[in-house]
């Protein structure tokens, strides 16, 4: 990674705001909010799958929301990066709704954030279920 490694507070504030975002776009079956957080030519590994592009995640997420999602608890674990990019670890709790009953779905992730002329924006993201 480019710069200075960091665990700045600003850039935490700044990623958990992010991310706040992205679990109200689901929370609000919002697809296209859900994917504001993500760059133009960010890419997806969901559980290995490969989803490219802006509009294919948004496509990506209006079928989550679609098959039952209904909430997205990320924790981040770790922050570390600099000027241009982050790199964040954690935990996140999907709960999806299936026959009338809230499942609860936990995976770990990676998401690599590059800082762009509309702040910082999510240019990787990979997660794999661990429940």
């Amino acid at each position: 990674m480019k710069g200075t490694e960091t665990r700045s507070v600003a850039h935490v504030d700044e990623i958990n705001d992010l991310n706040r975002c992205f679990s109200r776009g689901i929370e609000l079956g919002d697809a296209s909010l859900a994917a504001s957080v993500y760059a133009d030519d960010a890419i997806l590994f969901p559980d290995g799958e490969k989803i490219e592009g802006l509009a294919a995640i948004e496509a990506f997420w209006y079928e989550a929301i679609r098959s039952g999602a209904k909430r997205v608890d990320l924790q981040m674990v770790e922050l570390i990066g600099g000027d241009e990019y982050l790199l964040e670890n954690g935990t996140v709790v999907l709960t999806v709704m299936h026959g009338g009953r809230a499942i609860e779905r936990t995976s770990k992730y990676v998401a690599v954030w590059k800082r762009t002329a509309n702040g910082w924006k999510k240019q990787r993201d990979i997660w794999t279920s661990t429940s």
